[in-house]
């Protein structure tokens, strides 16, 4: 459903502890500004927080990039599959 987004923090481990223990959604809008000042038409995102854990050294919050509109009826029902109400239809 999504890709980790990288930053300079460093887990430095071989596999990303999966599934993550709690999980947010959110969906982003954005408009892009022209050279000339004019606003772009809105686009839209989702982003989920995962926090993950390997039991041990690591844990905490990471951002995983989600699919740009337009969005597929899957993504509806995987929302709904692990409480992300959205509203997206």
């Amino acid at each position: 459903m999504g890709r980790a987004v990288r930053n300079d923090r460093k887990w430095q481990i071989v596999q990303m502890p999966f599934p993550p223990t709690e999980l947010r959604c959110a969906l982003l809008e954005r408009r892009s500004r022209s050279a000339a000042g004019v606003m772009g038409e809105a686009k839209r995102q989702v982003i989920y927080v995962g926090y993950h854990s390997d039991e041990l050294w690591r844990s905490g919050w990471l951002v995983h990039e989600g699919p740009q509109e337009s969005f597929a009826a899957q993504l509806l029902s995987d929302l709904d599959a692990i409480g992300c109400d959205l509203d997206l239809e």
